[in-house]
């Protein structure tokens, strides 16, 4: 290095200032050399007159140099700076010397004894002489190999976690105070639908759906002051309009005093997953940013405690301190550490090395500080202190541990099994719930160990070709089967990718398997359950409509046929309503079974829904053979079924078509089959039908009045009207026969015969029955309120009416909450009732009506199935002849002969008579004359609604007025 020359003035005044220049350098250097002695660093002393440096005890202790090796001028120590740096090196000295700075500060490698290069932070400063020439440096070289070791091991670390993190199947953000990211992995890129560099550009709230981001953020600010972790369920918007559901659990990482200074937030999609099994993971607590210049802090204190001087850095750091006491500068919770240590160094005469907080530009930071004692002439007079920031340097150890930590507290959080794989397909590293997962004892029993050779045979080509996908740096994910130690059976969602060092090499595999067993299991459970009847374990409609159009195709491609037959059962609403819905229940249990037992192996059962079942026959036999086939079925499933002591009837009727005879496609062989099911049904079920076109006119009619019905008919459409019964004789109005009208929202009042088949239904007919007996029973309260007398009202009940075999206590109820006299109403049956399913409850209703004082009268006798022993057996009071004998009496001796006889037989039955359909006067004279009593029909009147009934009762009343007055 080039020598300065000095230029010195040569006047007496100016050689007195500058010797008081040098005795006040001298004492200052004096100074410096005893600080210089106490601290580690090396300190140096460099003459820029003379190009000799010298160096304090640490040089040599620290970079190896002793004796004739330690050089003594500045060139010696220029030639150890790496050649690299010495370009920039010798650019800052020549700022610092020739130019205005008068500091030097610079970061190189110097070369040590044994030959390797030191990491070094040099600092220094010029000192001038009066003209203001250079003429010395000061300064002190720091050791910064070992925290550089440092932060590289901690960012191997890092890179390492950040692998992890990257292949998580839980999507992970790390947030600043802002609500900026920091690093977010791909899977929750995914989740967002959008690239990294686009969420890094944002806020973590920006992606919030609309509806949640202000109770969202909201939630986090209060969070992140109070610095508490919590989970919420959210939307996240995606670029498409989409929305991702997600499971959120945000955490936060505090800082050296407890505030918090960032978040990490992780994420699982709830959208598209049943059970969610959250995989939450902490993230570590990064370094804090270094400090621009990390310098240590000289001072010297007297006995009393105050500071006589400070260097440099710690004047900049806590101002300027010289002659102030520890106890002026700081809080009384930092002093006790200072002082003591001075104490115990002033005392014993020892160094110390102790660890203290100092507020630095008032935030205080860790400081390692060496204390000596300030000797001079054999004496203590204070005590010389060195203090180096060690806050970066604590806080890279513990983040490297807490890195550590995370790294496996993110494995063992995870449900998942986590494995790392060699390239050479060994297993090197397994998480705890994995091992548990597999069944193991220990790691060790799979440490080392092939991870193919775990895995059955039929497996192991799906993971080879996952390994060699993740080898080749693309991530593979695969589903199979895989028992664990102990051969249980489970299936695994597995997912391996490639684990990269700083150089960008594939070094491991990371692979993590997701028990997905129970998931497989309910997936075949549903698949299952969405083909079959839950009660008798047939396919159920769904089912079947694959199976009927999958045979239809194939008779198709085959030339063939298929037959298929609907099955009913027969009053199967009835056992429901009598028994219960468990005898129903088992009814169909035991039909199901026999059904399925009464067929071919290969043909096709199913429960199609209620008491409805099918039965698909590929390559069937001819029509004729089919209606056998249905006939032997039903002969096995009329066998009586036993429940609780009672016999059970499963009868039932089966209607069939065939394809292609019938229909042309699957739809239309399914409605001719049902077609032929309900014509049979309506002609009295029973037996097997098979589909004819002339069946599908009347189903259409049957359908279309009963859907009429159903639609149609309502408490408010119900309007009974009354057709007046008289004494023939005197011409008296003794009673009605209430008749249903309903009247339609486009064509007006309609008659009975338009709902006719209604009448059959069990639960139509017993819906208008019930609404038909209220308003009777309104009308007939109101009359009576009025003072009428109406004498005796005629209900007509269909046989439908009693098959829930509770008709005649129902009726009695509204009658009673009617304050209706039974002697007052009238229950008119057709012998259809004495002979149709349901005969014994006609019997047992008529029975309990009549005991209760309401009369019976038997519609359209002399018609149909007219038997005497119905007279014998039933409570008949009435018997009304059909009208059709009435219309043809006068013009037919055998039917006035028929009416004779009808006559007299009740009169000798002590039943009452009532002749039908009196349309003249010759046929009420003819039927006085064979000694008839009661009439009705047209001569009297037509049927009429309540108002004009109450005027007939009102001219009655006054006619029979005028007679008694």
């Amino acid at each position: 290095m080039p020598k300065i020359i000095s230029k010195r003035s040569q006047s007496a005044n100016a050689s007195q200032s500058a010797d008081n220049l040098d005795r006040a350098l001298a004492t200052l250097m004096e100074r410096y050399r005893l600080a210089a002695r106490a601290t580690n660093d090396l300190v140096w002393d460099w003459d820029l007159v003379t190009d000799g440096i010298e160096w304090n005890e640490a040089f040599e202790n620290r970079l190896g140099f002793s004796g004739d090796d330690l050089g003594t001028s500045g060139a010696w120590w220029f030639s150890r700076v790496h050649p690299d740096d010495a370009e920039r090196v010798k650019a800052e000295l020549d700022n610092c010397i020739v130019g205005s700075s008068g500091r030097f500060e610079c970061e190189y490698r110097f070369m040590t004894a044994d030959g390797s290069y030191a990491s070094i932070y040099d600092r220094g400063f010029v000192i001038r002489d009066a003209d203001q020439v250079p003429i010395r440096m000061v300064g002190a070289m720091q050791d910064n190999t070992e925290r550089d070791a440092a932060f590289r091991q901690l960012s191997e670390h890092r890179t390492q976690l950040s692998t992890v993190f990257g292949q998580a199947m839980v999507g992970i953000m790390h947030v600043d105070a802002s609500g900026a990211p920091i690093m977010v992995n791909s899977r929750f890129c995914e989740i967002l639908g959008r690239h990294e560099t686009e969420v890094r550009e944002c806020r973590v709230w920006d992606f919030t759906h609309p509806d949640d981001a202000d109770w969202t953020k909201s939630l986090y600010e209060r969070a992140r002051m109070a610095g508490e972790a919590y989970q919420i369920e959210k939307r996240y918007l995606r670029p498409d309009g989409t929305c991702v559901w997600c499971e959120v659990s945000v955490s936060f990482v505090k800082d050296a005093d407890g505030g918090v200074e960032t978040s990490i937030a992780v994420a699982q999609d709830i959208t598209t997953r049943k059970k969610a099994e959250a995989a939450l993971a902490e993230q570590s607590s990064l370094l804090q940013n270094v400090v621009d210049s990390v310098a240590d802090l000289i001072f010297v204190k007297d006995l009393e405690g105050n500071f006589i001087l400070a260097n440099r850095a710690l004047i900049e750091g806590c101002g300027d301190i010289v002659g102030w006491k520890t106890t002026d500068l700081f809080d009384a919770d930092l002093t006790p550490t200072y002082e003591e240590a001075d104490r115990d160094v002033i005392r014993t005469g020892r160094s110390l090395m102790v660890d203290e907080w100092i507020p630095i530009g008032g935030n205080p930071r860790l400081f390692e500080t060496a204390k000596v004692p300030w000797i001079r002439d054999g004496e203590i007079h204070g005590v010389i202190g060195v203090s180096r920031d060690i806050t970066n340097q604590k806080a890279a150890e513990q983040a490297i541990r807490d890195s550590e930590l995370l790294y496996r507290s993110v494995l063992e959080a995870s449900a998942d099994c986590i494995k790392i794989i060699g390239l050479d397909g060994c297993i090197k590293l397994m998480n705890t719930p994995g091992q548990r997962a597999l069944d193991l004892d220990t790691f060790e029993q799979v440490r080392g160990k092939k991870w193919v050779d775990m895995w059955p045979r039929e497996s192991r080509a799906a993971l080879r070709r996952a390994m060699d996908e993740a080898r080749d740096g693309r991530v593979a994910r695969f589903t199979g089967y895989c028992p664990t130690l102990q051969r249980t059976r489970k299936w695994w969602d597995v997912v391996v990718t490639p684990m990269f060092n700083d150089g960008g090499d594939i070094t491991n595999l990371l692979a993590i398997s997701r028990d997905i067993t129970a998931q497989r299991q309910t997936d075949e459970q549903l698949r299952w359950a969405s083909e079959h009847d839950a009660l008798t374990e047939l396919p159920n409609r769904r089912a079947f409509q694959n199976r009927l159009q999958g045979a239809t195709l194939r008779a198709m491609e085959a030339g063939s046929s298929v037959s298929l037959l609907l099955i009913d059962l027969d009053h199967f609403k009835h056992v429901n309503d009598t028994l219960g819905h468990a005898a129903g229940d088992y009814l169909l249990q035991k039909f199901a079974k026999r059904l399925h037992e009464s067929v071919r192996a290969d043909d096709f059962v199913a429960r199609l829904g209620g008491d409805e079942f099918a039965v698909i026959i590929e390559n069937s036999p001819a029509d004729g053979s089919l209606v056998e086939i249905g006939n032997s079925i039903l002969d096995r499933l009329r066998k009586p079924i036993r429940y609780n002591g009672r016999v059970i009837s499963s009868g039932a009727s089966i209607g069939g078509a065939v394809f292609p005879t019938d229909a042309e496609s699957a739809h239309a062989l399914f409605n001719n089959a049902d077609t032929a099911l309900y014509s049979l049904k309506a002609a009295g079920r029973g037996g097997t039908a098979m589909f004819h076109p002339r069946m599908r006119e009347q189903a259409q009619r049957v359908a279309s009045q009963l859907s009429m019905a159903r639609t149609g008919i309502s408490e408010r459409s119900i309007e009974p009207h009354y057709q007046q019964k008289v004494d023939l004789s005197s011409g008296a109005i003794v009673g009605f026969e209430a008749l249903l009208r309903w009247r339609h929202p486009s064509f007006g009042i309609q008659l009975p015969s338009s709902v006719s088949e209604a009448f059959e239904d069990y639960e139509l007919s017993t819906k208008i029955g019930e609404l038909m007996q209220r308003h009777v029973f309104e009308d007939m309260r109101e009359w009576s309120r009025l003072g009428l007398s109406h004498g005796v009202i005629a209900i007509n009940a269909s046989p439908a009416e009693f098959l829930r075999d509770d008709f005649a206590e129902r009726l009695l109820r509204k009658m009673d909450n009617y304050d209706i006299d039974p002697a007052s109403i009238e229950i008119e049956v057709t012998e259809h009732a004495f002979i149709d399913r349901g005969a014994k409850y006609v019997s047992r209703a008529l029975k309990a009506l009549s005991k209760a004082g309401v009369s019976v009268a038997l519609d359209d006798f002399g018609t149909g199935y007219s038997s005497l022993s119905h007279l014998r057996d039933f409570p008949v009071d009435v018997l009304k002849i059909d009208q059709s004998f009435i219309r043809r009496m006068n013009d037919d001796a055998e039917i006035e002969s028929i009416v004779k006889a009808v006559i007299g037989l009740s009169k000798s039955l002590s039943i009452a008579v009532v002749a039908e359909g009196i349309e003249t006067l010759e046929q009420k004279m003819a039927l006085l004359e064979h000694g008839c009593s009661f009439g009705q029909g047209y001569l009297f009147g037509r049927a009429v609604g309540r108002d004009e009934v109450q005027r007939l009762l009102l001219d009655s009343s006054h006619q029979s007025q005028l007679r008694a007055a």
